[in-house]
C-alpha cells in the first residue's frame, strides 16, 4: 500500500477494502499548493503488477498554467510563419483575381501578419510581413493577376503587424516573469511548511519526552545541517548515520539504510544503514513504487502478517523541494504499531526537511567558501534570487544597514521588528564584531526597498524623535543583476570575501 501526500496539510485516511482482504489507509493531497484536495480512491496493494501512478499524483507546474512561447520556434510555429502567407496569397488571388489586395476596400490578407506577429512575436511578424510583400508584387510578373500590392499598403501593413508583435514581445516578456515568480513563491511556500511541521513535531515530541528525550527535534536538524555544511554538502556517511539515528528515535525505525542518487541514477551501495544490512533488491515493490510515484510506499499490517510483504516494511524517497531525487531510505524492520498515519507522516516530514538541506548546501557551496559566516538560508535565498533574475529578469534588492562610531544599536530590533515573512536578514555581515544588517528583498525593485527604508525611517521618528540617518546609520541599495551571487556580495560588501 502506498502513502502519497505531503506531510503538511495531513487529511484523515478512509478505510478501503481490496478483494475482501486487506483494509488501507490512503492519502492523496494536491502537493505545493495554498491549498488542500482529497482526492477519490485508493492505491493498488504494493506489488499490484504494473501500477501506474494517478494523473493528480502532482500539482500542476507554472508551465501548465502560463504556456509562454519557446525561446525556438517549433516546427508547427516556423509553418504556420511561411505557410499561411502564401495561403493567403492564394486565396485572395482566387477570390478576386482582378483586385486582391483591395477586395471589400479592406487590406484583409495583412490580418494574417498582424495575427502571427501576436502569436509569435515581432521576427515571425516581419518574417510573414516580407513574404506578403514579395508575393504581392511579384505575382503579377509571373502571370497571376494584374494587380501590384499598394505600397501604402505594405508599408502600413507592415508597421501594424510589427507593432503587434512587439506587443506579443512585451507579454511573453512579463509571463515569464510572473511565471518565475510564482515558482519561486511556491517552492519557497513548501520549503516553509515543511519547516512548520517540523517544529509542530518537535514540539509535541517535547512535551511528550521531555524527560527521556531532553534534545528536541529542531535542535538535532540542525546537527544535521552542520554535518552537511561540513562535508559540502555531500550526502556521505556521517550525515546518513545521524539521519538513521534520529529516524529511530522519532519513528521507531529498527533496521533500515540510506541510498543515494548520483549522476540521476540510484547508488546501490548505501551510504549508512542501521541494524542488519540487506542489498538492495530494486525489483521489490515498494521500492518500484515508491520511485515511480515518488511518495512513501509500504505494506499494510495484514499484509505483513499474511506473508504477503517483501524484503522491505517502508520505502520512503527523499525528494527536494525543487523535486530532485536526494536519495532513497528503505526500512526493513520496524515494529507493527509504527505502520499508522502519524509517524509515517513524521518519517516524510523528516526526510523532506533534510533534503531541503541538502539541496541548498549543495547550491551555496561557493557563497560559504568566500563568506564563512553567511547563515544557510540567507545564501541560498540569495542564490535562487539570482538565478531567477537570469532567467526571467525578475528583481531582487539588497540592503545593507551601515553604523558609524556611535550608532544606536537599539535601530537593529526595530528593523528586525518590521521583518517581513519571504525577507532575509543576515546580522553582522561586514564582521562578527562590527554591528551591521543585510537586508535580502526577494522580487522587490529599488522602489520597494526605498518604501522599505522610509517606513523604518518612519518608525525611527516615532520611537527615538530623529530620523534614521541622524542615529548614525546609513543605507546602501544593491539591486541583483549578476547570475553569480558571491559577485553581487562583493559588490555590496567591498574587501570582505574569504579568498577561496
Amino acid at each position: 500500500m502506498a502513502l502519497q501526500g505531503r506531510p503538511e496539510w495531513c487529511t484523515r485516511g478512509r478505510l478501503h477494502s481490496e478483494s475482501g482482504r486487506s483494509r488501507q489507509w490512503t492519502h492523496s493531497l494536491e502537493r505545493g499548493r495554498g491549498r488542500h484536495r482529497r482526492q477519490p480512491g485508493g492505491y493498488r496493494r504494493a506489488g499490484a503488477a504494473h501500477a501506474q501512478p494517478p494523473a493528480h499524483t502532482t500539482a500542476p507546474l507554472m508551465s501548465d498554467r502560463h504556456q509562454a512561447p519557446p525561446a525556438t520556434l517549433g516546427p508547427g510555429a516556423i509553418a504556420e510563419t511561411l505557410l499561411l502567407p502564401i495561403a493567403t496569397l492564394w486565396l485572395g488571388h482566387i477570390i478576386a483575381p482582378t483586385h486582391p489586395y483591395t477586395a471589400g476596400g479592406f487590406p484583409w490578407m495583412w490580418l494574417v501578419p498582424l495575427l502571427i506577429g501576436l502569436r509569435y512575436g515581432t521576427g515571425s511578424a516581419l518574417v510573414s510581413s516580407g513574404l506578403l510583400t514579395a508575393g504581392g508584387n511579384w505575382l503579377p510578373s509571373l502571370g497571376y493577376g494584374s494587380e501590384v500590392m499598394p505600397l501604402p499598403q505594405i508599408v502600413g501593413g507592415m508597421i501594424i503587424s510589427l507593432i503587434g508583435g512587439q506587443y506579443a514581445n512585451l507579454w511573453h516578456g512579463r509571463l515569464k516573469q510572473a511565471e518565475g515568480r510564482l515558482t519561486y513563491s511556491e517552492t519557497r511556500l513548501e520549503s516553509l511548511t515543511r519547516a512548520f511541521y517540523v517544529t509542530r513535531i518537535s514540539h509535541d515530541r517535547l512535551e511528550e519526552t521531555l524527560i527521556t528525550r531532553p534534545v528536541s527535534l529542531r535542535g538535532a536538524m540542525e546537527t544535521l545541517r552542520a554535518h552537511l555544511q561540513h562535508h559540502g554538502a555531500q550526502l556521505h556517511r556521517e550525515a546518513g548515520d545521524a539521519l538513521l539515528q534520529l529516524l529511530a528515535q522519532y519513528c521507531r525505525i529498527e533496521a533500515a539504510a540510506v541510498y543515494v542518487f548520483e549522476g540521476g541514477h540510484l547508488n546501490t551501495t548505501p551510504i549508512a544503514h542501521l541494524g542488519r544490512d540487506i542489498p538492495l533488491n530494486l525489483d521489490d515493490p515498494l521500492v518500484s513504487m515508491a520511485l515511480q510515484w515518488k511518495d512513501a510506499a509500504y505494506f499494510s499490517v495484514d499484509q505483513i502478517i499474511n506473508d504477503l510483504a517483501g524484503d522491505y516494511r517502508l520505502v520512503i524517497p527523499i525528494i527536494a523541494a525543487d523535486h530532485g531525487h536526494i536519495g532513497l531510505l528503505t526500512v526493513s524492520d520496524m515494529p507493527f504499531l509504527a505502520l499508522e498515519e502519524e509517524n509515517l507522516l513524521t518519517a516524510t516530514a523528516i526526510l523532506e526537511y533534510f533534503a531541503d538541506d541538502a539541496w541548498a548546501q549543495r547550491d551555496i557551496v561557493e557563497i560559504l567558501r568566500h563568506y564563512p559566516h553567511c547563515p544557510a538560508t540567507f545564501a541560498h535565498e540569495l542564490f535562487k534570487l539570482a538565478h531567477l533574475w537570469s532567467r526571467v529578469g525578475a528583481q531582487s534588492v539588497l540592503v545593507l544597514f551601515r553604523p558609524t562610531p556611535g550608532a544606536n544599536p537599539e535601530i537593529l530590533e526595530l528593523i528586525h521588528s518590521v521583518r517581513r515573512g519571504l525577507d532575509q536578514y543576515w546580522q553582522n555581515p561586514i564582521t562578527m564584531e562590527a554591528p551591521g544588517l543585510l537586508v535580502l528583498l526577494p522580487l522587490s525593485g529599488p522602489a520597494a526597498a526605498r518604501g522599505f527604508i522610509a517606513r523604518i525611517d518612519t518608525l525611527t521618528v516615532e520611537r527615538f524623535r530623529m530620523p534614521l540617518q541622524d542615529t548614525g546609520w546609513y543605507t546602501e541599495i544593491t539591486v541583483l543583476h549578476d547570475v553569480d551571487p558571491v559577485a553581487t556580495l562583493r559588490a555590496t560588501l567591498p574587501g570582505k570575501a574569504t579568498n577561496a
